[in-house]
């Protein structure tokens, strides 16, 4: 069964590969191709276990300014930055809310292409919901998970306006309140950057994770 699901994400990896939307590139074309990954998004690299049931679903992976820098051997080979503040409060926020080393669940981003400028560049929403349809949407009826954790009220608004959800609720509402689609509750906890913990409050990033245990474990 593994094997299966590992074979058609496999195709959606290809896909992503082999695709060129204008005004985005793609990952292999930074570093001799260093950073790509056999994933829809090169977080899966340090994050697949299918079995597990969860989704960490993050907004978007990385920057043309970021992955034109000097060449991150970390990134390479994890997929992703350790010392960066996001990745370090989330994988905290796993082992002592859930148990999980980041290793443990699955993760993947929304919008899998690099988009022009800095890290904290925006993409158009539109791109973000073509993303989830044509990338995510697939991804997540290929692999039946049980929960989908939405890093953020932007993660949460574009994959809810794709999958249904209806509009984003405030954001006390909607991490208070996990939504079903399809068999699937999809979680909404703040973005675990300096900025969304920051906008959220500490103590209350804490207790969010606290009840997101009870809903998940």
């Amino acid at each position: 069964m593994v094997q299966r699901i590992e074979e058609e994400l496999l195709l959606l990896a290809r896909k992503r590969q082999a695709s060129q939307w204008p005004g985005y590139r793609n990952i292999h074309e930074f570093h001799n191709g260093a950073y790509e990954a056999d994933y829809i998004s090169p977080w899966s690299k340090s994050a697949h276990n299918l079995e597990s049931g969860i989704v960490i679903l993050g907004q978007d992976w990385a920057s043309e300014d970021f992955l034109q820098g000097p060449f991150n051997e970390a990134v390479a080979r994890f997929g992703y930055d350790p010392k960066l503040p996001t990745n370090i409060n989330l994988s905290r926020l796993l082992n002592d809310h859930l148990q999980l080393r980041f290793s443990d669940t699955w993760a993947t981003n929304l919008f899998p292409f690099v988009k022009s400028g800095g890290m904290s560049a925006q993409i158009p929403a539109a791109d973000y919901r073509r993303a989830a349809v044509e990338f995510l949407m697939p991804a997540l009826k290929i692999a039946k998970p049980k929960h989908v954790i939405c890093l953020g009220a932007g993660v949460r608004r574009h994959f809810g306006s794709v999958a249904g959800l209806g509009k984003m609720p405030p954001m006390d509402i909607a991490i208070s309140k996990p939504l079903e689609l399809d068999g699937v509750l999809v979680h909404t906890v703040a973005h675990t950057g300096a900025l969304g913990t920051n906008n959220r409050g500490k103590q209350r990033v804490e207790e969010d994770w606290k009840h997101l245990a009870d809903r998940v474990l």
